[in-house]
């Protein structure tokens, strides 16, 4: 599972159930990031990514609890996936975009976190879950963007160490629609 989460410059994630902010170039390149792939997240991060995605959505069965809201980026053939209990949907390769949950239950499925950075502080009750500073994982990308509503947003790719890097988290050229060299 690759976890995809935004943190503030203390690792604040939400503040009174609700989100810290938003910015519409995050949320085209998380879009992006997941090309092709399933993107799984609640009904509550769903209303932030809707406008991108159209809307355009259907019902179907999936995951270990029933039903789930099964919405297609067609833009990009991206398949989002959106369920209370998402954590527990996705697989191997997969991402979660995850904003309050808790994901310790899920840590040892975890292979990758993608960590969009505010550069501020705001203020939080709810703090991202995983210490990637004290071992346990290696940075293997990190990239700034500039931002709709905000100057600067710092993504960084984090992978477990000694896993092997696989080509699931894209690179920024591809990101870009650059070709590699």
């Amino acid at each position: 599972m690759i976890v995809i989460a935004c943190v503030d410059e203390k690792g604040g994630m939400m503040f009174h159930h609700r989100r810290q902010s938003q910015d519409r170039v995050l949320r085209e390149d998380v879009l992006r990031e997941c090309e092709g792939k399933k993107l799984y997240m609640s009904p509550y991060s769903y209303g932030m990514f809707e406008k991108e995605v159209g809307g355009k959505c259907k019902v179907g069965e999936g995951g270990k609890r029933g039903k789930e809201k099964i919405c297609v980026w067609e833009r990009l053939e991206t398949e989002i996936c959106i369920r209370e209990d998402f954590l527990e949907g996705a697989g191997q390769d997969e991402f979660c975009f995850v904003e309050g949950q808790d994901i310790s239950g899920v840590k040892g499925q975890i292979d990758a976190v993608i960590l969009y950075q505010w550069n501020r502080r705001y203020p939080a009750d709810v703090y991202f879950a995983l210490d990637l500073k004290a071992g346990g994982w290696e940075l293997e990308k990190r990239e700034e963007l500039k931002g709709f509503s905000h100057e600067r947003i710092t993504k960084e790719v984090y992978r477990k160490a000694g896993s092997v890097s696989s080509s699931t988290v894209k690179s920024d050229k591809e990101i870009n629609g650059m070709p590699e060299n």
